[in-house]
């Protein structure tokens, strides 16, 4: 018992709090080491360390942690039998830098939901959007098939925006905040299937009027938002084959002869004129064929290139291209009209030789 006593009476012990000198309170998982024995110790949640068994001697201890400037105290005297107390202090590693200012952070992340739910949020209208993101999870190839995910909006003929009810007339379809003209001549509606989902950052729906809106936007505006330069190289292409099921089947479909339309829907200019006395048999009219394969492709590609003073070049290129078809019906005739004012309605017929009155159908 007696040679046991002396034998731990040899060593002491080593203990103390560590502590965040910025914050001044205790700092956990520090690194406590003493360099002459090697020994090593974390401190505890509350920030304490301890070494119970200390050969008696002076030492070097050394204080660390990840993210903090490393502290050491030397000189530390540890006596035989007795616990000595050492705390230590670290500072934050932190490094001075010139003010900048981050831009267009909201931008940046514009195609993901979490920023057009805040845009929502600060809008002082009622707006809608989509985003990238969620057209790319939903399959959504066009702008116009993009549109059908937003409540109270539709689409009419698969390319034209409806919102609450209201038909184009009184929606505005604008690019980037810039009115967008109309591609065919017959209406003044934009179609939103010629904007493929590829080069769309998102779409944003106004259900609302307000003073900054065009003037024909009582009924709603639709404003699709482009991707600006794309951070990696970029390729894509999607395609899809369709047929009209009401010309399919049973029903026919009408064609002419000679001619017809080339790649851009343009005359192709193979119709022959018929002169005054030539054979007009099929030369004019139409006749029945075999229905075509409806069929749309939109292939988009883009990229960056940056320069060594510090210029960034780059963009997108997209492609689309449609080819629909239209139905008819059997030419059945369900009209009426009145042989004599006063008289029942009866079928409407063709114009018969003797009368003395012409007739007209209602």
């Amino acid at each position: 018992m007696t040679s046991l006593a002396s034998g731990q009476e040899q060593v002491g012990s080593l203990r103390g709090l560590v502590f965040d000198r910025d914050f001044d309170a205790p700092l956990p998982l520090a690194q406590v080491m003493i360099v002459e024995t090697n020994q090593r110790t974390t401190t505890t949640d509350q920030g304490n360390y301890f070494f119970s068994e200390v050969a008696p001697g002076t030492y070097t201890v050394v204080f660390s942690k990840d993210g903090y400037v490393r502290d050491v105290a030397g000189n530390v005297v540890v006596s035989a039998g007795r616990v000595t107390e050492l705390n230590g202090s670290l500072a934050g590693d932190f490094e001075e830098m010139d003010e900048f200012i981050v831009q267009d952070a909201l931008e940046l992340a514009a195609g993901s939901e979490a920023a057009l739910l805040d845009l929502r949020f600060d809008s002082p209208s009622l707006l809608d959007s989509i985003s990238a993101d969620l057209m790319s999870r939903a399959g959504a190839s066009d702008a116009a098939s993009a549109l059908r995910l937003v409540a109270g909006a539709t689409v009419q003929n698969d390319k034209f925006a409806v919102i609450r009810g209201l038909p184009d007339r009184y929606v505005s379809s604008q690019l980037n905040r810039v009115r967008l003209p109309s591609a065919d001549e017959k209406t003044r509606a934009v179609e939103l299937d010629q904007f493929p989902s590829p080069v769309i950052e998102s779409i944003q729906v106004s259900k609302t009027f307000t003073p900054d809106q065009q003037g024909d936007a009582s009924g709603g505006a639709v404003d699709i938002r482009l991707k600006r330069i794309p951070e990696s190289t970029v390729f894509d292409f999607k395609g899809q084959v369709s047929m009209n099921t009401q010309a399919f089947g049973e029903r026919d479909f009408l064609g002419y002869r000679g001619g017809g339309l080339d790649l851009f829907g343009s005359d192709d200019g193979d119709r022959d004129i018929q002169e005054t006395g030539q054979n007009w048999t099929g030369a004019v009219g139409v006749r029945e064929e075999d229905a075509p394969l409806d069929w749309k492709f939109s292939g988009t590609t883009g990229g960056k290139l940056d320069l060594d003073n510090g210029t960034r070049l780059g963009g997108l290129l997209s492609l689309f291209y449609e080819r629909d078809s239209s139905h008819y019906d059997d030419g059945q005739n369900n009209r009426l009209w009145q042989e004599t004012p006063g008289a029942d309605l009866t079928p409407v017929k063709l114009q018969e030789m003797g009368f003395d009155d012409f007739k007209t159908a209602l």
